[in-house]
């Protein structure tokens, strides 16, 4: 994985002067390494939806053909498991079902502005619905 990372910091590195310390380098090539040890074997669709989980989803357009079937089938699993109220008007419902275009899967990289303006909204609707309060 190493090989995989390093190019992908240095392109990083001409737009993160703090990329070029070799010291700074390397712990975020490792941090890349240690994220894609973590998510090997993870299937988003075998997760328990009946737990009560709250998802707002935000997916790529340009997202590669095979992440895109299972997180297609995860939104429908998870949107099958909420009630009806949720579903219809919630942003854990079928609201929090957003498609940014023309993105890849690294979404912050590709559209960083969309990233950011979905998460507002997504928080922003949260708290209307004092989704977070206890």
């Amino acid at each position: 994985y190493h090989k995989t990372w390093n190019p992908v910091v240095k392109f990083l590195a001409t737009q993160m002067p703090s990329l070029n310390n070799p010291a700074t380098f390397q712990q975020q090539v490792d941090g890349f390494v240690a994220m894609t040890f973590a998510s090997e074997g993870f299937d988003l669709t075998k997760s328990n939806f009946n737990s009560g989980l709250k998802i707002a989803w935000i997916i790529a357009e340009g997202e590669d053909p095979s992440r895109s079937f299972f997180q297609a089938q995860a939104i429908k699993k998870y949107l099958a498991s909420i009630d009806k109220t949720t579903l219809n008007k919630s942003v854990f419902g079928s609201r929090g079902v957003i498609l940014i275009k023309d993105s890849g899967h690294t979404i912050p990289n590709d559209q960083p502005g969309l990233y950011a303006s979905s998460l507002k909204e997504i928080v922003d609707q949260a708290n209307s619905e004092k989704a977070f309060d206890k």
